[in-house]
């Protein structure tokens, strides 16, 4: 009788094929089979700690994957060129995801992040590999213009195939997803500001963090399968 009790408790509760409702729901999935304009803006700039300047032409789309390239240029004024593009629309919670593999070059960065650019003091909420060893991710939070920096070993290399890795961002919490499971958490030093979604490619000066970089192993790429963003129901 017990037995009977139990089991027609999970069938009320969990029916047979009804599936469990998602947290989430879609707000854009980008598959990169062309560059959407409505979405994304390729930008041009540079920073203190990048070798590069950023390339509007570096960030280009190749068999239905977005790359980004870092490159030795003349033109550039640093001399080499780099990528980076920005979501033109700006989030405020939710789940951001990118399905992507990383660069191995030494010195190079391939990051996917959340950021508020121009607006002081810059919250920023960060996924990061560096050439220097592509089979560690860098999770990161600033707030305050404090850094909040986890290396995790990943158990694999982020250069070598595609993987999922997702940013999940509520006000009280924030998680970070590799592969649909959660590795990292924080419950502390929240950004509660819309920010928008960047990635970028780009070379940096501190080799103790990234490798140091050898112009002669470029070029460098990071390859982008696809970004979703979603928001909570």
């Amino acid at each position: 009788m017990r037995f009977l009790l139990i089991l027609v408790s999970i069938l009320f509760f969990n029916p047979v094929g009804q599936e469990k409702k998602s947290i989430y729901k879609l707000v854009y999935r980008d598959d990169f089979n062309t560059f959407n304009k409505v979405h994304w803006k390729k930008f041009s700039h540079t920073f203190a700690n990048n070798l590069a300047n950023f390339n509007s032409g570096n960030s280009y789309i190749e068999k239905g994957k977005l790359i980004l390239k870092v490159d030795k240029d003349s033109r550039a004024a640093k001399g080499i060129s780099a990528a980076e593009i920005r979501s033109l629309q700006s989030f405020k919670y939710g789940k951001f995801t990118v399905r992507m593999k990383a660069s191995a070059t030494p010195g190079i960065v391939s990051a996917f992040f959340l950021y508020s650019p121009g607006k002081e003091p810059n919250p920023e909420i960060d996924i990061e590999f560096t050439g220097k060893n592509s089979g560690v991710v860098h999770f990161n939070h600033w707030i305050d213009e404090e850094s909040h920096h986890k290396e995790i070993d990943l158990g694999f290399d982020a250069s070598k195939d595609f993987h999922t890795y997702s940013i999940i961002w509520r006000a009280n919490r924030i998680d970070w997803e590799v592969d649909g499971k959660i590795i990292y958490s924080v419950r502390e030093f929240i950004p509660r500001q819309s920010l928008k979604l960047l990635l970028n490619t780009w070379p940096s000066k501190s080799s103790d963090w990234a490798g140091s970089l050898n112009l002669t192993d470029l070029p460098a790429s990071c390859e982008i399968d696809y970004v979703q963003i979603e928001n909570f129901r």
